[in-house]
């Protein structure tokens, strides 16, 4: 339960860096944000916890979680194209599933007339 506590840390991590990246006067902020961001995922991977990516997979339910559909023809039906939040895995299993928006075929999304 710790670690699944730590895990909002990190996000708010990607977050501030998301944010910092978007400004030119904040490249310092940006750095220490980042070192600080590895140092607690170092920590955490002594323990058993690594982060894994979702983008570019197939959804698999048993390590993603979908928020969003997008219709799209770029991308295969049911290929992970964005990842909202990071999944992680404790010792090879998963500690929590990736947040992720799924492509579909833009014909498989229902009509706002129903």
């Amino acid at each position: 339960s710790l670690l699944r506590e730590l895990l909002p840390v990190l996000d708010n991590f990607d977050r501030a860096i998301q944010a910092a990246r978007a400004s030119a006067e904040a490249e310092a902020l940006v750095a220490g944000v980042e070192l600080m961001q590895r140092e607690l995922l170092r920590v955490l991977e002594k323990f058993g916890v690594t982060a894994f990516s979702a983008v570019g997979e197939l959804f698999n339910p048993e390590r993603h979680e979908a928020v969003a559909r997008v219709p799209t023809t770029d991308h295969p039906e049911m290929t992970v194209v964005e990842e909202t939040l990071r999944g992680y895995l404790l010792n090879g299993r998963v500690l929590r599933p990736a947040m992720v928006t799924v492509a579909v075929r833009p014909d498989d999304l229902p009509t706002p007339d129903g």
